[in-house]
């Protein structure tokens, strides 16, 4: 059976820190699409696992007695913005361990796909490509070299950029990526449809640059 493409979706996935997220925004900011990205809704999972000690039974209860908005990479819960408490490195270490349990990412697909289903949209994280918007139009894996993630880490968090804390993030990054390639649920893969990027030698405009020319000629038409 041929499978209905779905001309209003753009999944992007790639190893963590390649830029995915920060490309998928602009995407969308570009082609007036929605963004979601994926990666906070768990990285909010664990923010609440934490702070109220629950097992991952006790959130999915609990979650719904809170008022949580996912708006692009912004996840206000009870009206307070935690968007810059989720960049916590103890946070997305978390996130990544909870992403693995069966049940805490069947919960998040039914939001994820929900969400996709209302309007246009751009979305960022793992298994978008092959489980989340199978149907995309444009499945996109976006990577780069782990000494060039751990420097955009280390900006993106305002350290200091010098030997010892790039030996420190290009080796936590090493771990992650064998952590998200190895595990038996929703490993880290590129899809046989996904078109790879490596913007280790590409700005982040010439990465989104090269994104709406592959979804202009996906579509098979002018987009303005």
């Amino acid at each position: 059976m041929t499978k209905q493409i779905n001309s209003q979706q753009i999944a992007i996935d790639g190893p963590a820190g390649s830029g995915k997220s920060t490309v998928a925004k602009l995407v969308s900011q570009r082609l007036g699409f929605d963004y979601l990205s994926t990666g906070k809704i768990f990285r909010a999972f664990y923010y609440l696992i934490k702070e109220n000690n629950w097992s991952i039974d006790q959130l999915i209860s609990n979650f719904n007695k809170y008022e949580c908005a996912f708006n692009g990479d912004q996840v206000v819960i009870d009206k307070e913005n935690i968007s810059e408490l989720l960049n916590d490195p103890t946070i997305s270490k978390g996130a990544s361990e909870i992403a693995q349990d069966p049940k805490i990412r069947a919960f998040a697909l039914s939001l994820q796909q929900d969400y996709a289903n209302k309007k246009p949209v751009v979305m960022d994280g793992r298994d978008i490509t092959s489980v989340v918007l199978p149907n995309a139009i444009l499945k996109v894996f976006l990577t780069a070299s782990a000494q060039q993630r751990a420097i955009r880490r280390i900006k993106q968090l305002n350290l200091e950029l010098n030997k010892a804390t790039l030996e420190q993030f290009t080796n936590e990054i090493q771990q992650r990526d064998d952590n998200d390639t190895n595990r038996k649920l929703a490993p880290l893969m590129i899809v046989k449809d996904a078109i790879v990027i490596d913007s280790d030698q590409l700005s982040i405009e010439q990465v989104v640059d090269k994104i709406i020319s592959l979804y202009k000629q996906r579509l098979g038409v002018n987009y303005a």
